[in-house]
């Protein structure tokens, strides 16, 4: 910096050292001050003239026109004052840019106050002659003035800025403080992770959080709070500090054994000579590796669709082991219970899906016994069942397996009841006799599942008035659907399997499934059996839960066909459990609707994270794939050895087989869009031809009715005897009104069936971005045969020769 802009600086700042001196000595020091500032300002400029032979272009342009000194200076202050403007110039331009708005009455009073300060600066007489003299320095306070109330301003902003990022802070932290304390935790689903937005950025920053912990352990817990806080360290387990405990054991307990391998693997590396590890492969180590950080992405994926309320309760503070937990999948979503993560995904679907839960209500078209009208209209149903309704907790602990064994045992006894009351129907209606009929009706009255159909017009009415919620409809189907579900125990199956691969390999060589072990070798194994199996069944869980869902979403999605479907004879047994959605009611009709887009949409968080990782398995083993392929075929030398090989293509076996099931199911979820549009189709006909013969039909009384044999169509029956039963609860309506609201039923159908058949082909069940058909089926299956045999003729090839 110049002399001349170091002693402008000072005159700028003087006046803030003086506002707190008595009224004589402010007048005195701003003389003295000014005298002096001035004085050195002109020294300088005069020195520089006289001593630099080169200085300012202009100024030497001016000595060679020998102009007199005082000219020189004047002209030289000239061109200060022309520095001056050019700044002035462009802090009132940078004051135009300025974001903020301006406050007028802090730059009122701000301007006030310093031309209090500057009205106390006397006139100061300079060294220099000329009537430009008293001008200079005029000017000069005037820009100094200017120059002091853009400062002023610039630093009242930015402390209104300041303050402003401290309010918004301070609100969000409230409205955090406000959710934890008005809230049960686990309950809050935020409205954010509805939308099931998959965020990048939380997924690779939480899979460095995990990747860390594996290498360094407890010191990740530094990262995490220089980046974000110390409480998300708590509430992802990496401190002892936590509500989840076992979590945190699990970790610690993997995190030792990494050092162990670690140390134990640097020896082999290390000292060859000494024999570390023998008869051990290294295979197993970088598998190892390899399972690990696909746990890492695994985990990492669910923080992914962690909406921000969510991330920020849990740097906020220690939470609960239900709310850490309300989103896990092997918890939540992997096995079903009315309290836990479906409640939860209910919620979600009809949000996404817009539907108004106060108006989301069905009527069948039969009378249902008390459990099942009970668990369709109460919801704290399932509440009332346990001794203490408060501990979901213990609720989803102690009696899982009642609402999942439980009723699959009633889903069994019902199947053979119901297989011993058509075996009796059959009889009574051989003997046609009122008596087998009347016990009949004792025998089974009150069973579960056993419903009735009214069959006279008043009993038609007063059932029609019974209304039940489409909310738990929707969660007695998905319970249905979780007690058919595979099993669990595949993925341990598997799991041993492939922990033995190792044995079978050295047997397989060697003739000894232990051979060249020493001490080492045997403890190495034993932790290899104990805890790698934990990681590979973590893995392999994973890779399972797809499975999973796709068989149970089929489950779903037939139950919900069921509904609409009145001949319970043609379906399987499971299914007929399900009562028939009256079709004469437009609005029953609708809900079942969107009954089936929010169960069609049920699970997503879960179904998209399930398609993020199976992508990062997908890569791996179609790698691993294309390898094995490569030097079946020559194109590569492989050197691999025998447990390599039988690792790779175990993996990609299991992994392959569960993408072709997974299709298979999928196929099944999207052919149910073809089944239902012909069970409406099959409704819409029946309606038209109850329109055409509509003055026949209302002349019928529900006697007559039940006395004719010739209708057979289940359709037509009901829609007759509502129809009926309408006429007599309105017997003022005429033929053209009550067409008239055929025809609205129509049309009712008619849009169902559009919107049915654009979900199909737009909104189907996906894999991999794939729409899942039997077409597809076919084209994979041929081509992994032809490839089959392919490499079978190359192995017998390479054989022969």
């Amino acid at each position: 910096m110049c002399n001349e802009c170091e002693q402008f600086n000072l005159i700028n700042c003087y006046p803030i050292f003086i506002i707190g001196m008595e009224q004589e000595q402010q007048n005195e020091y701003l003389k003295k001050s000014t005298k002096n500032q001035l004085d050195k300002l002109l020294d300088s400029i005069e020195r520089r003239n006289i001593e630099s032979p080169h200085g300012n272009p202009k100024i030497n342009a001016r000595k060679n026109l020998s102009l007199e000194p005082d000219t020189t200076i004047k002209q030289q202050n000239q061109e200060f004052f022309n520095l001056n403007d050019s700044m002035n110039g462009l802090i009132e331009e940078a004051k135009s840019e300025i974001m903020f708005v301006e406050d007028k009455d802090h730059q009122f009073s701000d301007r006030q106050s310093s031309s209090k300060v500057f009205s106390k600066v006397p006139h100061i007489r300079t060294y220099t002659n000329g009537p430009d003299d008293t001008q200079f320095v005029k000017k000069q306070e005037g820009q100094l003035t200017q120059m002091k109330d853009f400062i002023q301003y610039k630093h009242n902003q930015i402390k209104k800025t300041v303050k402003m990022k401290k309010g918004i802070d301070k609100l969000k932290q409230d409205m955090v403080k406000r959710a934890l304390s008005c809230v049960s935790l686990g309950r809050i689903v935020d409205r954010n992770e509805y939308a099931i937005v998959f965020r990048w950025f939380k997924f690779f920053k939480y899979l460095i959080y995990h990747l860390l912990f594996q290498i360094i352990g407890p010191f990740t817990v530094l990262f995490v709070t220089a980046i974000d806080s110390h409480s998300l360290s708590f509430n992802l387990g990496f401190t002892v500090k936590t509500n989840f405990v076992i979590a945190t054991l699990n970790q610690y307990m993997f995190w030792f054994y990494n050092i162990y391998l670690g140390v134990i693997w640097s020896y082999y590396y290390k000292y060859p000579e000494e024999g570390w590890l023998g008869g051990i492969f290294e295979e197993t180590f970088y598998f190892y590796m390899l399972h690990v950080v696909i746990k890492c992405v695994v985990t990492s994926v669910r923080y992914g669709f962690f909406s921000d309320l969510r991330e920020d309760m849990f740097k906020q503070g220690l939470q609960t082991i239900s709310f850490i937990g309300n989103d896990i999948i092997q918890t939540n979503w992997l096995k079903f219970h009315p309290l836990g993560g479906l409640k939860a995904e209910i919620k979600s679907s009809l949000y996404r899906n817009h539907v108004q839960e106060r108006f989301f209500t069905l009527n069948f078209i039969e009378v249902l016994d008390n459990t099942s009208a009970k668990r369709l209209s109460d919801e704290n149903y399932y509440y009332d069942i346990v001794d203490d309704p408060a501990l979901e907790v213990q609720l989803g602990r102690g009696t899982l397996k009642f609402f999942l064994e439980k009723r699959k045992d009633e889903l069994n006894e019902y199947t053979k009841r119901n297989e011993m009351r058509m075996l009796m129907e059959a009889m009574g209606r051989h003997k046609n006799g009122l008596e087998q009929t009347h016990t009949l009706e004792n025998e089974f009255y009150g069973d579960l599942y056993y419903y009735q159909v009214p069959e006279l017009i008043t009993e038609i009415n007063g059932n029609i008035k019974t209304r039940y919620s489409g909310t738990l409809m929707m969660n007695e189907i998905a319970l249905f659907a979780g007690a058919k579900q595979m099993t669990l125990k595949m993925p341990w199956i598997m799991t041993v399997i492939r922990v033995l691969l190792p044995f079978m390999a050295r047997y397989y060589e060697y003739g000894n499934p232990v051979h060249g072990f020493g001490t080492d070798s045997y403890v190495y194994t034993a932790l290899d059996l104990i805890l790698n199996s934990f990681h590979i069944y973590f893995n392999y869980i994973f890779i399972y839960a797809g499975l999973i869902d796709f068989h149970r979403r089929v489950k779903i999605m037939s139950a919900c066909g069921a509904l609409i479907d009145p001949v319970k004879e043609n379906l399987d047994i499971d299914y007929r459990i399900f009562p028939t959605v009256n079709f004469f009611d437009v609005h029953s009709l609708h809900s079942w609707y969107q009954m089936r887009q929010c169960l069609m949409d049920l699970g997503k968080r879960y179904l998209n994270a399930i398609f993020i990782y199976s992508s990062f398995f997908l890569a791996g083993y179609l790698g691993f794939l294309i390898y094995r392929m490569l030097a079946v075929f020559e194109f590569i030398e492989d050197s691999s050895s025998s447990v390599f090989f039988a690792y790779a293509t175990y993996d990609q076996f299991l992994f392959l087989a569960n993408i072709l099931l997974m299709l298979y199911y999928g196929a099944c979820v999207n052919q149910q869009f073809v089944t239902d549009q012909l069970l409406l189709v099959q409704l819409k006909t029946c309606v038209i031809l109850v329109k055409k013969h509509i003055s026949y039909i209302l002349t019928l009384s529900d006697e007559d009715f039940l006395e004719d044999t010739e209708y057979d169509d289940q359709y037509f029956i009901i829609i007759a005897r509502q129809l009926i039963a309408y006429r007599n609860r309105k017997p003022n309506m005429s033929n053209k009104q009550i067409k008239q609201k055929l025809e609205r039923l129509i049309k009712e159908i008619d849009i169902i069936r559009e919107r049915l058949d654009i979900e199909s082909n737009h909104h189907p069940l996906r894999i991999m971005g794939l729409k899942a058909t039997f077409e597809l089926m076919n084209q994979i299956y041929t081509g992994l045969i032809t490839l089959a045999g392919a490499v079978i003729q190359q192995v017998y090839t390479k054989n022969s020769s």
